[in-house]
């Protein structure tokens, strides 16, 4: 049997979906404007259900520099990124008294079931 890139990656979605738990959605079903690299809906979900103190001004900040990391060169990009994973996202707002910095978390290492496990094919 000839191995291809289809078997490997239909093997890494069975190894995620049934034996990490991650939920399974086909690539192409998943309806989004296809210059936008996230899934914006789920993606504002999780960052309310990880971050349930902050305020709606916080979190479209943090998707703002998620969407919008430009500067530098690819692998400088995915440092960045990676570093959001790692530490949050830094992000300023006025609370209706003060201006007030905070992080916002894209995963919640303490509680993990806070976090959405998704997988999709290409």
């Amino acid at each position: 049997m000839h191995f291809t890139e289809a078997h490997f990656e239909h093997a890494i979605l069975e190894l995620m979906r049934d034996t990490l738990g991650y939920e399974y959605v086909y690539g192409p079903s998943v309806e989004r404007e296809y210059t936008e690299p996230l899934h914006i809906d789920l993606v504002q979900q999780s960052l309310y259900a990880i971050n349930p103190t902050l305020p709606h001004e916080a979190m479209e900040e943090a998707i703002s520099k998620i969407r919008t990391i430009e500067s530098g060169s690819l692998v400088q990009r995915n440092e960045v990124f990676h570093d959001y994973l790692q530490n949050g996202v830094e992000v300023n707002y006025f609370d209706g008294k003060e201006q007030c910095a905070t992080r916002v978390k894209l995963i919640d290492y303490d509680t993990p079931l806070r976090n959405n496990f998704t997988v999709a094919n290409q």
